[in-house]
């Protein structure tokens, strides 16, 4: 039962990181929903920030998925989930701070955070 919970909680939360694709496309529909990174301004080209945020986002939302079928047995060893979450968790992290406007809502910004400490906090607690 705890398997199942988990691997949808890390399923939905990996296809969450859609939504950090979705203004690169496009898609983004709020004028504070956008692909710009203030602390990139000055290092990057407008392309190849949204190349690298493309990057940044697909990564642990691949990662996540791809844990969320290791919990259940499929494709990957549990030692090996765990660092795949780890990993997409520190990403996941790293592309919230860069592109913080990439979320079209504050819920979804601390949401995503608090799941991604959450991981951490649960893969590290575990011996």
């Amino acid at each position: 039962m705890w398997r199942w919970i988990i691997a949808i909680l890390l399923l939905v939360h990996g296809l969450g990181h859609w939504l950090g694709v979705m203004p690169v496309l496009g898609m983004a529909k709020d004028e504070n929903w956008s692909d710009d990174s203030p602390l990139l301004w000055g290092m990057l080209t407008p392309r190849a920030m949204q190349a690298f945020a493309v990057v940044l986002w697909l990564l642990p939302m691949a990662g996540f998925v791809v844990s969320s079928f290791g919990v259940m047995g499929i494709l990957l060893s549990l030692d090996l989930v765990r660092y795949l979450c780890v990993t997409s968790a520190f990403v996941s992290l790293l592309a919230l701070t860069l592109f913080w406007h990439a979320f079209p809502s504050i819920v979804n910004k601390i949401g995503a955070a608090v799941f991604d400490v959450g991981v951490l906090a649960a893969i590290f607690a575990v011996p």
